[in-house]
Order: C-alpha cells, then structure tokens, then sequence
C-alpha cells in the first residue's frame, strides 16, 4: 500500500511539472501580432524591439544631436563597421553616448594640465554621465558604472591615468 501512494504522488508530481512545462510553452507570449511585434515588444520590453541599419543610424545621429560636444570636436556623422540587418533599438543611442564619453574623456586629457576652466567643464560633462540613459538599468554593469567614477574621482585628484587608460582601451582613434 505505501508504494502504491508513493507512486501516485509522484504520479501527481510528474503530471503537475508537465503542466507547468506545457504552460509555459505557450503561444501567449510569442504570438505575432498584426505589426510583426512579439507580444514582449508591445509590453515594452525594449530588448525585443528592433530596427535596420538606415533606423540605427537615424537613432545615432538624433541622439548625437541632443548632446553637448567639447567646443572644436565634431562626432562622426556615421557608425562605421555596421554589417547586420538588425539592431537592437537603443544601440545608437548608446554608441553616440560612448563617442560624447570619449569626447570629453579625450578634451579633459588635453587640458587638464593647461587649462583648468575648461578641464573642469569636462568633468562636469563626464559627471552628468552617471544619469545618462546609457548608464541605466542593465544597459552597463555596476563594474563600468564603478570604473567611471573612480575615473572620475582620481581626475579630480588631477591623476589623468585612469581616463587615459580607459580612453587608449575603449576610445577608437576615428572618434577623435
């Protein structure tokens, strides 16, 4: 008698994971709807959302747009390099962010030493990254977010090696 509870049980057990299992294979969730959207883009979940080279580049140069730029330095008008037919929409915005980051990294480097007004209106540029869409939510880890500010920190101090590193390891020489 007790094997056979035993075995109802786990009778029980097995047909409530497959339950489950097939529940969760549901269409719900990846059905396609009239505009060619998942379910998860329409819910706003922006990593379902995608767009094409000519959309990413729309977003980059918008986004270029709407930031400030050191006085002489003009961005690139293109994202160089883009061979896939999609893209993630945000990712322009992101590579404008970036380009602005090395912009200012690269202006504070060259002025530091030489002209302290505007070595300061770099950092406060490169402070305003902090809260930055770019610098939000799972778009970077808390380790990037980290690594700026001490960046940050050791340029206030005026020791120049941490932005000069970062800016000979992330800052292509086509966006100076």
């Amino acid at each position: 008698m007790p094997s056979n509870r035993r075995l109802t049980i786990l009778a029980l057990i097995a047909a409530t994971c497959l339950s489950l299992g097939l529940a969760g294979c549901s269409s719900a969730n990846s059905a396609e709807t009239p505009n060619n959207q998942s379910q998860s883009a329409q819910n706003g979940d922006a990593s379902a959302q995608f767009t094409d080279k000519a959309g990413i580049e729309q977003e980059y140069r918008e986004s270029l747009d709407k930031l400030e730029f050191p006085a002489g330095y003009t961005p690139p008008e293109t994202m160089d390099n883009l061979t896939a037919d999609q893209y993630e929409k945000g990712f322009g915005d992101m590579r404008a962010s970036f380009v602005w980051e090395c912009a200012w990294k690269r202006d504070w480097l060259d002025t530091y030493g030489t002209n302290p007004d505007e070595a300061k209106k770099a950092l406060q540029q490169l402070q305003t990254a902090k809260d930055m869409p770019y610098m939000q939510g799972n778009k970077v880890d808390d380790a990037m977010r980290q690594a700026l500010q001490e960046q940050l920190d050791k340029a206030a101090l005026g020791d120049p090696s941490a932005i000069q590193q970062d800016v000979e390891v992330n800052c292509p020489a086509d966006w100076q």
